[in-house]
């Protein structure tokens, strides 16, 4: 008997245990809070609104929210509908509010109050989350016991669709994992490019060396709520070794022109480019730590437009390799620090092109024109022309950039040369050109060969660019057609050039009458006049015989 009641109260003591371990994980469950499209830079905060209880009567879930004290301050502010409430009617009159918000018609309403409950958390002298992580790329997760919580994203403060914040409210149960959608984005810039005043803005285009283009940059004026200490917002701008800055344009919010007390640019030249940073003042105001967004200069979602133009140089590289521009932006992502994120970049790029010229002939003229049947041809003398239609049209200015390298040239200051020139190795380069039809015509052979009657057409087409990337040129053609042939295309896919083969064919020497040559003739000739007087003395012998 004594055995049984000891192993009944051993029995109710494990119960009992199970229980109370029972009560405590439960109360010491969480949440897993999962934000996609978040990224690796700054942190994502989360400030418990309401605790959250929940059980079961009659198979039928109940949960109840009682407010946090922490955050009482908000809703008892002068016309909330806390003003002059304490305890449980100022939970509940809190409670009955924002659950007053919760159907679809209230949406921009809860969205407002999302903001409106940011802004004052900001506001407020060290307060600081309840939970915090920092951003991940992609998908962020923060571990949270039951509550209501307002869920803010540092740094995520362009605003998407009819969101009026990047701050989000969210239902955590403490058990089950919650899955939730940035309503906001990190700030961003595009970019395009025009290579000509009445072109069209594009991901890349071509040019030729002195060519003024204009480039694009746009971006949206973030929300910077609570960004109480200033705000960072600067436009980086870096351009190649073949580009050239020339001047800003403009910078507009929307259709309207930013004073220049609102930024300022500044230049800084490296060795292989040069380097832009064009920082946006006064996004928030005031004295520091209670400064205010700036909405009568920045209205938030309003379009941010950059232009400005830049000129083609002598250093610009050919083929597809691209001449590129590169841009970012940098903006805070730490309302309470001056700390800062940076976008990953974006490009337009501008392309130039380029063909080599070989001047030959054969060295065995009995045999095939092939590789090893050529000897390189120097002093071959050609002129470059555009097309003006279907025909030929200007001649084309080129520097003589040395080593059998021509380049079109920039501008009227440059030194230009009359003719291109083949040297020893029978080949040079012509380069700086854009898509294009052109002519060569070879203006002088190489002692002892003849000309080239006609001209050679010249077009550079087929531009094709990746299909996942509209500003990579993958390949173009160089189509060279000679004088009365038909065309030969050459396909250029690698850092390379289209060789135009031409060839020159030497001269034979024409007969003259004069020197050595006309005395051979003359023996010659009496040779044949005496030839022909014995034979027909014989042929008058033999006559008269008969």
């Amino acid at each position: 008997m004594k055995m049984k009641k000891w192993i009944s109260r051993v029995m109710a003591f494990a119960l009992a245990m199970m229980m109370v371990l029972g009560m405590n994980m439960s109360a010491l469950a969480a949440s897993n809070l999962n934000i996609s499209g978040t990224k690796a830079n700054g942190k994502v905060e989360a400030f418990k609104l309401f605790n959250r209880t929940e059980s079961t009567v009659n198979e039928k879930k109940v949960v109840a929210y009682t407010l946090n004290d922490r955050y009482a301050g908000y809703f008892t502010q002068t016309g909330k509908v806390g003003d002059g409430k304490t305890g449980d009617a100022l939970s509940a009159a809190a409670y009955e509010y924002v659950s007053g918000l919760s159907s679809a018609e209230k949406a921009t309403d809860l969205s407002q109050f999302a903001a409106d409950m940011w802004k004052w958390l900001a506001s407020q002298s060290g307060m600081t989350a309840d939970a915090t992580v920092d951003a991940t790329a992609g998908t962020t997760t923060l571990s949270l016991d039951a509550g209501y919580y307002l869920v803010f994203p540092a740094g995520a403060s362009v605003l998407k669709d009819a969101a009026k914040s990047p701050a989000m409210l969210l239902d955590v149960d403490g058990t089950s994992t919650v899955n939730a959608d940035l309503k906001s984005e990190y700030p961003t810039v595009k970019k395009t490019v025009k290579t000509t005043a009445d072109g069209t803005d594009g991901a890349a285009g071509t040019v030729k060396p002195g060519d003024t283009i204009t480039y694009t940059i746009t971006s949206k004026v973030p929300d910077v709520s609570g960004y109480n200490k200033g705000y960072v917002f600067k436009i980086n701008d870096t351009l190649s070794a073949g580009l050239t800055f020339k001047e800003l344009t403009s910078v507009k919010i929307d259709d309207s022109d930013l004073g220049e007390t609102n930024y300022t640019l500044t230049k800084t030249a490296e060795e292989n480019a040069q380097k832009l940073t064009l920082e946006l003042k006064n996004m928030a105001t005031g004295t520091d730590g209670s400064m205010t967004p700036n909405i009568e200069v920045y209205p938030v979602g309003a379009t941010i437009t950059v232009t400005y133009t830049a000129t083609v140089n002598e250093k610009a590289v050919t083929g597809i390799n691209p001449n590129t521009n590169k841009a970012s932006v940098t903006y805070s992502n730490d309302p309470s620090t001056n700390g800062t994120g940076t976008s990953e970049e974006v490009h337009a790029d501008v392309y130039t092109f380029a063909f080599d010229i070989y001047k030959y002939t054969l060295t065995n003229d009995q045999q095939a024109d092939a590789e090893g049947n050529r000897t390189a041809l120097a002093g071959a003398q050609f002129k470059l022309y555009a097309a003006n239609g279907d025909a030929k049209g200007d001649e084309i200015s080129l520097v003589d950039e040395t080593k059998g390298v021509y380049r079109q040239a920039k501008d009227d200051k440059e030194d230009k040369v009359e003719y291109i020139t083949t040297g020893d190795t029978g080949i040079v380069t012509i380069k700086g050109l854009k898509d294009g039809t052109y002519y060569l015509t070879e203006t002088k052979a190489p002692d002892g060969f003849n000309k080239l009657v006609g001209d050679i057409k010249v077009e550079i087409n087929n531009l094709t660019y990746a299909a996942d990337d509209a500003t990579k040129l993958e390949r173009f053609d160089v189509v060279y057609t000679m004088p009365g042939e038909t065309s030969t295309t050459v396909t250029v896919t690698t850092d390379g050039k289209a060789q135009i083969p031409v060839r020159n064919n030497a001269g034979t020497v024409l007969p003259s009458t004069g020197g050595n040559g006309g005395i051979v003739f003359t023996i010659v000739g009496v040779a044949i006049i005496g030839v022909m007087m014995v034979s027909s003395l014989v042929s008058k012998k033999r006559k008269n015989a008969k």
